[in-house]
């Protein structure tokens, strides 16, 4: 007979990929700030265009998303290589740390 491998059971955990969510984050401020302040209008106008490059005059500017999107994308490729690639989250999983994960 030929020995069955050993199966690990798990239970599955919500982690929080740290890399991503600092990158959202980074573009949020600002507006964030502003909404604060009361001035709505204002920072809808900075989101549209950290996000997704539009200006309030609605022309397209790719240099907006430096802002936004820029940081996103870098968390996410942070997260992806280094996270992933390099095993820095297995070894986070590995020695005990409960939610992060880069």
């Amino acid at each position: 007979m030929a020995k069955r491998k050993k199966t690990r059971r798990r239970k599955k955990k919500m982690t929080i990929p740290l890399a991503p969510v600092l990158g959202l984050t980074a573009g949020l401020i600002g507006p964030a700030k502003d909404m604060i302040d009361g001035n709505v209008e204002f920072a809808v106008n900075k989101l549209k265009y950290s996000y997704l490059g539009i200006r309030p005059d609605g022309t397209l500017d790719p240099m907006g998303l430096v802002n936004g999107m820029l940081p996103i994308v870098a968390g996410a490729l942070v997260h992806k290589y280094v996270g992933g690639k390099l095993g820095v989250n297995r070894m986070l999983g590995n020695a005990g740390v409960p939610v992060i994960r880069l």
